[in-house]
């Protein structure tokens, strides 16, 4: 009773439109009218009139509307085309609420690290897997105007936590001088170890599907309706920002550690090529069909992921050539004075588990070393000047990636304050009335409780326009109108039913007439 009041509250109610929707016959058109009403985004929020050349291009004759192309109809998330400055700041609170997770997972690796390297290395591949699940629940309290830009935001989230969490926590969290040994909770073998893990856990994990599995054999026979059956065999929903931040977290950890264990370099390619078999098995068989994504993902990877990944390389090679051989130790010269003569005798206590008690023989030939931030005080002439070019050739490469990405986000900002359309390829002359593929911009609202989502605008005028991406075999689309159940509440509950009012969307199907 409190829902549908509710619904009667807001059926009485005008809503303003945030988007709409324009699909013309020929592509020849749609470039017209992008190149004669395209205006800067700050143009657009300040209502600045003069910016259209044309006043019969305002739309209504008073708004000024930022006239862009839009993404593919089976990406647009209806329910979050209006989108204010303060949701758009959640978006920068809910990407740092990563930092707090990220330190959960510090702590609870570096315990297990204490206990055994292995046990660390699948707490890191284990937490690696959960943690997109974390971040889809924290994409909720979002809102994008389109899929495209929610795989965006997810990707930035996991990237940043799998990329710490797999090659800088294990680096914090190893003793510096267990930088290069071979023991088992040393540095290299823990990096083995997460490889290993990455390569046996995470595909055994996505291969056996065990959630959903579960649901196509064991529930799904057992169900009640065709409809409950067929809500459980739906497949595992999949995300292609967490299949591009697996793909990253592998470079990025074979991208810190080659310059002292340069076969992670091999490892990342075997895990690469597992996963690329994995992912076509799951692509094949388990995964559900995902919306047809546009390139803003592999243009946000190709223009500043890899970019900066290049970047930390630069940096972290030059470290690792000068912290070697990371001891600490640097040489002081001879102990003795030459008039000294005899030899010392020292007995050293050792730590447990690590060293046992040693007796220390000293004499005149001995060298002296003492305590040093770094190994290079301690290189030679010719290795201190390889280390020096080394260092100098990787900083020019960085600084030169690093104006790229100034010139790529500058080039982002740029596109708020200026307005240009530039259209991209030869326009195809072929009538979208004649693809058969063909889709519209509906208004729909899904629903995890129902296989096929609701239509938030009046099918009447075009249940016969050939224009929806799906179809039911069973029902009609009249009997997903929600605007026909919002019209029986009202007329249930004794209210009348304003026609004037704005409270669903509109769809407008307009057939060509001849070869128009």
């Amino acid at each position: 009773l409190h829902l549908n009041s509710k619904i009667v509250e807001l059926s009485q109610t005008s809503y303003p439109a945030s988007s709409v929707f324009v699909t013309f016959e020929n592509e020849h058109t749609q470039r017209l009218v992008l190149e004669k009403m395209t205006v800067a985004l700050v143009d657009a929020k300040r209502q600045n009139k003069n910016a259209l050349s044309d006043p019969n291009l305002l739309f209504r004759w008073s708004h000024v509307c930022f006239v862009e192309e839009p993404a593919e109809p089976s990406t647009i998330r209806w329910q979050d085309q209006h989108v204010t400055n303060t949701e758009l700041a959640i978006k920068f609170i809910t990407t740092g609420f990563v930092l707090g997770l990220l330190a959960v997972s510090f702590f609870v690796i570096g315990a297990l690290h204490d206990i055994n390297a292995t046990f660390s290395a699948f707490a890191i591949s284990i937490s690696n897997a959960i943690f997109p699940t974390l971040a889809k629940m924290l994409s909720k309290f979002e809102k994008h105007r389109n899929e495209e830009q929610r795989e965006v935001w997810l990707y930035i989230k996991i990237a940043i936590f799998r990329c710490v969490n797999s090659a800088v926590i294990i680096l914090i969290i190893t003793p510096y001088t267990s930088t290069t040994l071979g023991r088992n909770n040393d540095l290299l073998a823990g990096v083995y170890n997460v490889f290993f893990a990455e390569i046996v856990t995470s595909t055994i994990l996505q291969l056996l599907d065990i959630g959903e599995n579960f649901k196509r054999h064991i529930m799904a026979p057992r169900a009640k309706s065709q409809e409950a059956m067929n809500l459980n065999m739906r497949g595992t929903e999949i995300f292609l920002a967490e299949r591009y931040t697996n793909m990253t977290k592998l470079v990025f950890l074979a991208i810190w550690h080659c310059p002292l264990y340069p076969g992670v370099l091999f490892m990342c390619a075997v895990a690469l090529f597992v996963n690329f078999f994995s992912d076509r098995f799951s692509l094949m068989r388990s995964w559900k069909p995902s919306p047809k994504l546009g390139r803003s993902m592999s243009s946000f990877t190709r223009d500043i992921t890899f970019p900066v990944i290049l970047m930390v390389m630069a940096f972290v090679a030059v470290r690792s050539w000068e912290n070697f051989t990371y001891d600490s130790l640097c040489s002081k010269g001879m102990l003795f004075t030459p008039d000294q003569s005899g030899t010392w005798q020292f007995n050293l206590k050792g730590i447990e588990g690590i060293i046992g008690d040693t007796q220390v023989t000293l004499n005149a030939d001995t060298i002296s070393h003492y305590y040093c931030g770094t190994n290079n005080e301690s290189m030679t002439e010719q290795q201190m000047k390889l280390t020096s070019v080394y260092a100098r050739f990787t900083y020019t490469i960085a600084a030169c990636i690093a104006l790229a990405i100034s010139a790529v986000i500058g080039f982002y900002v740029k596109r708020f304050y200026t307005a240009k359309y530039a259209p991209c390829g030869e326009a195809m002359n072929i009538p979208y009335s004649q693809v058969e593929s063909r889709t519209a911009y509906i208004p729909q609202v899904k629903s995890e409780s129902f296989a096929f989502p609701f239509l938030a605008c009046p099918v009447a005028k075009i249940r016969d326009c050939d224009l929806f991406e799906w179809e039911d075999p069973h029902k009609p689309y009249d009997d997903y109108d929600i605007t026909q159940d919002s019209k029986q509440l009202l007329l249930d509950s004794g209210k009348e039913i304003d026609e004037s009012l704005s409270v669903f969307g509109q769809m407008i199907h307009i057939p060509p007439v001849g070869n128009s």
